[in-house]
């Protein structure tokens, strides 16, 4: 594994780092897409230790800081936020197929990190793959009734003395962040699987307030055929940021699993 320091953007102000394997040449390229207001490392390290753990399989990865985040300064005066940050990944994208030879591009990030690569996704065809950590939930009739024996149970345990009350309660996120409307994330979905674009989703127990089973993405988009592109995993017993070295480990092997170095794509379901 080799990691080196690069600059990319309008000025040259984005500031990213590259993971890549030794001895192989990489087929596929890993773009991740910073998580909020947190640096390329991710939240507790966890893009640098998926950018290695991809490392060891032959896929580069390009993690990096949007304007104004980290390393990186603000570009692309006179846009707002969401320009600015299509603008940007649309530089690591092309900063990537400039410099490398790569078959593929994968995108990917940790909630605000997944929804802008997943509406960047939706415009780009270099974009084969899009892995997708906490992004949107919304409640379905099944959410409602699961939440219910959630709650009931968590207050019979509480009674018998089972449950602290100050218990995490599914991990709920620090930062109130308001996720994509549900007719917009449902226009990309159906554009990218017309494209073929594969894409995996992760689900922690951090998002349970809006989702609290792996059933319910299938609800959330009823009527949507996947045509075999999307994959899922959930970790119900998992926070939004998993600061525990095993929980990060976990995520970490499912999105692994699912990003191959064999045609840069994502394995399907």
């Amino acid at each position: 594994m080799k990691e080196s320091a690069c600059r990319f953007g309008e000025h040259g102000q984005l500031a990213g780092v590259i993971t890549e394997p030794v001895g192989t040449a990489p087929r596929a390229a890993f773009v991740l897409v910073s998580a909020g207001l947190t640096p390329k490392f991710g939240p507790f390290r966890l893009y640098a230790q998926l950018a290695r753990r991809l490392a060891a399989e032959g896929v580069l990865t390009l993690r990096f800081d949007l304007g104004g985040i980290g390393d990186s300064g603000q570009g692309y005066g006179g846009h707002p936020l969401k320009k600015r940050t299509e603008l940007e990944i649309k530089a690591a994208v092309d900063f990537l197929s400039e410099s490398r030879e790569v078959e593929a591009v994968v995108l990917g990030g940790l909630c605000s990190g997944a929804e802008d690569s997943f509406r960047y996704a939706e415009h780009d065809a270099r974009v084969a793959g899009v892995v997708l950590i906490d992004a949107f939930g919304y409640k379905t009739a099944g959410w409602r009734f699961r939440d219910l024996a959630i709650r009931a149970a968590r207050r019979a345990l509480w009674a018998l003395g089972l449950l602290s009350i100050d218990a995490p309660a599914g991990g709920r996120a620090l930062i109130d962040y308001k996720p994509m409307d549900h007719p917009e994330a449902r226009r990309i979905l159906r554009a990218l699987i017309g494209r073929k674009v594969a894409m995996h989703f992760v689900y922690t127990g951090g998002m349970r307030e809006s989702f609290n089973h792996k059933g319910q993405f299938k609800a959330m988009f009823d009527g949507i055929e996947f045509q075999g592109l999307v994959s899922l995993d959930y970790f119900p017993q998992l926070r939004h940021t998993q600061a525990l070295e095993a929980d990060r480990r976990a995520v970490i092997e499912a999105i692994t699993s699912r990003v191959t170095a064999v045609e840069g794509v994502l394995c399907r379901d």
